[in-house]
């Protein structure tokens, strides 16, 4: 029996001293190591992030500008179809209706507005927001009709908007 408590003895100290020399536990290097990496793990996230949010937001300025557009065009449509005798006065592009009625467009504040003039002389009333985030306009007339090159910008986002109205109406001033 005694061989058997003195292997006994033995063993413990073989397995203590095997669980001091192989323990599983960390060194400050390795812990060093993983916070590091973790760190750079968070870091990337973060930036990877905010770089789709940002994403995001132009695509969503990119569509408020596009039905921005959209909502100009469906204004403008039946009037500068209906419209003659477009000129250009300082930026501001003027033509008539009917003989006594004048629409003037100009771009005012990032706004693409629209007033009417009846009669001859006096003032334009009624000044109808078409579009916003209108960053410039420049409207090209001929003979025939006109040309508009509208510029919207929000944000990071940009669009431009090219179109030509050709008249329907063909009339001459009397």
């Amino acid at each position: 029996m005694g061989n058997w408590q003195q292997s006994k003895r033995i063993n413990i100290r073989t397995i203590y001293f095997r669980s001091v020399r192989n323990r599983n536990g960390f060194t400050y290097v390795e812990l060093l190591v993983t916070f590091s990496l973790t760190m750079l793990l968070f870091a990337s996230f973060f930036v990877w992030s905010g770089q789709i949010i940002v994403h995001g937001e132009k695509n969503e300025d990119q569509l408020i500008l596009q039905r921005e557009a959209s909502a100009m065009h469906f204004l403008l449509m039946n009037e500068m179809k209906q419209g003659y005798d477009f000129r250009v006065i300082e930026g501001e592009l003027y033509f008539q209706l009917a003989p006594a009625q004048t629409i003037r467009l100009r771009s005012l504040n990032n706004q693409l507005t629209r007033a009417i003039r009846d009669g001859a002389y006096g003032s334009f009333k009624g000044n109808i927001v078409l579009a916003r985030n209108v960053e410039q306009v420049i409207f090209s007339p001929d003979a025939r009709g006109v040309g508009m090159h509208v510029i919207f910008k929000k944000g990071d986002a940009t669009l431009t908007y090219d179109t030509y109205w050709h008249s329907r109406i063909e009339r001459q001033e009397m």
